[in-house]
């Protein structure tokens, strides 16, 4: 799809929903292995003068100088041993030759007789060394320390499969204060196993070959449990991290390169309960963030996400994720910044779900930015074979320049987007995109309930392409709102209460029973966009007004209405009279930005009035409606009384104009570059926070 061919017509609409205020955790330019210091080796300290070593007995081992083995440095065969690279090098592999991989394959993970080397090795495998004969192996060591110095690969790195430190068969391993440079095939930076913690260390990985993609060849690979922190991994040729169940990766600044497609800054097939926070990950080539498959739990927050991915030797054309959720269950995403820009051969979907019902992930206070620089589609939110039925979907802004929600070929459905903020950053976006494929026969049935359309996005504007109608199958969405309602019996919460509504026909549409407080909510439909799959043409259908009915007992009230914007209100059964819907807390406004509040009443039609207070200067009251431009930040308190006398106190919040956002300035780098490379992602510390 070339989005600049897209004719959209622009109306600007305003919601009174919430507006989410997204952050990305800050991250100290205090990240990766610090200043490095050398020093005598203190009484009782074994002192290391040559490589290879086998060390067989605990103890407190010290570097004296650079050193450099043929094949593998340093194989560790017990527990509490603390390696202390005294601000010295190992170099190991230096006695090989390099050797060149091709193509790629999906099946078979080792090749057979190319096992490589290692700097400083205790792995979980046997065949991950033949440099030493007999070496024991999945011992699962503690005590284990190795810091303050540098692992490099040397000028025979070429064999594959030889990682920087490979701790994977010992339990509680601390990596810190370390650089490790790899550049072989097939080879991780860091490997450590259950319970390890990787700190302040930096993985420069040089790798462009990548033998079996599902792999996951990463800079550095963590066992359940494990930990890694502030740390600075850059390059690599598929991963930056590859997560293990329960582990915690936070504070990190992960820049990697992928060669190969999955390639992710954080993944970790089957895993779950991995917490994700506090992180920038920023790749020249390569994807953000995988909540994988047969896993749950994950927690990712705080994060600033940049990606774009170029065609490959498997993939002409590829999706670059944000954030992907697939297959995970009972997932929070949240508080995070992502931004995804087309590159040749890459198509950018911010958020990116493959979810089946019930599976219970919270996405919300997220930004999603997604950006087409060239002839590359571009989507804010992306679903492919999802039924996010229990999935929810609320508070986040959506940002982008061609479509806000895509609906790929093999299915999307029942995806609720409550009280997000769709906007535009340059473009003329389109809100729904909807490419039914392979024959479907079920309806999309997604909706925008409480929902902000900002910049002149118009979510009456509708775009089902279709091929033939062989291909084509039905798609609809909703626009609408939500009531909220408090119901009392003469002062008191009427526990238990109905609230039930149907539409201009008599069929019930929504209905819900009042909490001890005797509050309820329901959704109702302001319009439907529904396409006709045989007519290849859509239409735009207005379901109300409707009969909202709250009873209780033998006490019952019944009004009409036709929702506008979110509503609340309190009904009392001892009483009658109408109802002001209008929320008591719409959603704030902003200096400088446009604003509006459509404002919904139950009871005769007729002239809206400012009964007390003032409304923030630049706004104004006409038809119903709230609107106008802020120019003065402060809060504001006035009551609205209605066309049937009713009366309700709001409070309008105006915030300053804010700063402008660092993905801000990012996005705006991308859009005037217009180009398929990446934005120059090299970071200053002291201007890019």
């Amino acid at each position: 799809m070339r989005w600049s061919a897209m004719g959209v017509v622009t109306v600007a609409l305003s919601a009174g929903c919430a507006q989410p205020a997204a952050r990305a955790g800050t991250l100290d330019a205090d990240v990766g292995c610090g200043k490095l210091a050398t020093r005598p080796p203190a009484d009782g300290e074994i002192v290391i003068d040559k490589l290879p070593l086998r060390i067989t007995r605990p103890g407190r081992y010290v570097l004296v100088k650079d050193l450099a083995s043929p094949h593998s440095g340093i194989a560790i065969q017990s527990g509490d041993v603390t390696i202390d690279l005294n601000g010295h090098a190992i170099r190991y592999g230096m006695g090989v030759r390099p050797t060149e991989g091709r193509g790629v394959t999906t099946y078979n993970s080792w090749q057979k007789g190319n096992i490589g080397h290692a700097g400083i090795l205790c792995p979980a495998r046997p065949d991950r060394t033949q440099d030493f004969a007999g070496f024991r192996w999945n011992s699962r060591f503690t005590g284990v320390v190795v810091r303050n110095g540098k692992v490099r690969d040397g000028t025979g790195a070429g064999l594959a499969y030889s990682n920087g430190i490979d701790l994977g068969g010992t339990v509680g391993a601390v990596v810190e204060n370390v650089t490790v440079e790899v550049s072989a095939p097939d080879s991780f930076g860091v490997i450590v196993g259950r319970d390890a913690k990787v700190r302040r260390t930096t993985v420069l990985h040089t790798g462009t070959h990548v033998t079996n993609r599902h792999q996951q060849v990463a800079d550095v690979a963590l066992g359940p449990g494990a930990e890694l922190s502030r740390c600075l991994l850059d390059g690599g040729p598929q991963a930056g991290v590859k997560a293990g169940t329960g582990s915690r990766i936070h504070h990190n600044l992960i820049r990697h390169r992928a060669a190969v497609t999955n390639g992710y800054g954080v993944q970790g097939y089957g895993q779950s309960n991995v917490r994700i926070f506090g992180n920038r990950i920023v790749a020249y080539n390569g994807r953000g963030i995988h909540l994988s498959e047969k896993g749950s739990g994950w927690e990712v927050r705080d994060n600033y996400v940049e990606v774009r991915e170029r065609r490959n030797r498997e993939y002409r054309r590829l999706q670059t994720h944000g954030i992907k959720l697939e297959g995970t269950r009972n997932s929070r995403v949240c508080d995070n910044v992502v931004l995804s820009v087309s590159s040749d051969g890459g198509e950018p979907t911010a958020l990116n779900f493959s979810v089946a019902a019930g599976s219970n992930n919270q996405v919300y206070g997220n930004t999603f930015i997604a950006l087409t620089v060239n002839r590359q589609g571009a989507y804010a939110a992306y679903f492919v074979g999802s039924d996010c039925a229990g999935t929810g979907i609320r508070d986040n802004t959506f940002w982008t320049n061609n479509v806000c929600c895509y609906v790929g070929p093999d299915g999307g459905r029942n995806a609720t987007f409550r009280r997000c903020t769709f906007r535009r950053i340059g473009g003329e976006p389109v809100l729904f995109y909807a490419n039914r494929n392979y024959k479907k026969t079920y309806a999309s049935s997604d909706r925008f309930i409480d929902c902000a359309f900002l910049d002149g996005i118009d979510p009456r504007s509708r775009y089902f392409p279709g091929r033939t109608a062989a291909w084509r199958s039905p798609a609809d969405y909703t626009v609408g709102w939500s009531l909220r309602l408090k119901v009392t019996d003469a002062g008191r919460a009427a526990a238990g209460a109905s609230v039930g509504a149907a539409d201009s026909a008599g069929r019930p549409l929504a209905a819900a029973t009042c909490d001890e407080r005797g509050a309820a909510s329901i959704d109702l439909p302001e319009f439907q966009v529904v396409y006709d799959a045989a007519a290849a043409t859509s239409t735009v259908v207005a379901p109300g007004p409707f009969a909202v009915k709250v009873a209780a007992g033998d006490k019952a009230r019944t009004f009409t209405l036709s929702p506008r914007s979110p509503m609340s209100a309190e009904v009392d059964l001892a009483r009658r009279g109408g109802l002001v819907l209008t929320p008591s807390s719409p959603r704030p406004g902003t200096v400088g930005e446009p604003y509006a509040l459509p404002l919904s009443a139950t009871g005769p039609d007729g002239a809206w009035k400012i009964a007390a207070g003032k409304l923030p200067p630049g706004l104004s009251l006409s038809e119903a409606r709230l609107a106008g431009t802020p120019t003065r930040a402060g809060t504001y308190p006035f009551t609205l009384h209605a066309p049937n006398a009713a009366r309700k106190a709001v409070t309008l919040k105006i915030a300053p104009t804010p700063p402008k956002p660092f993905w801000r300035k990012r996005a705006e780098r991308a859009l005037k570059a217009r180009s398929p490379g990446p934005l120059g992602v090299r970071w200053d510390r002291r201007t890019d926070r």
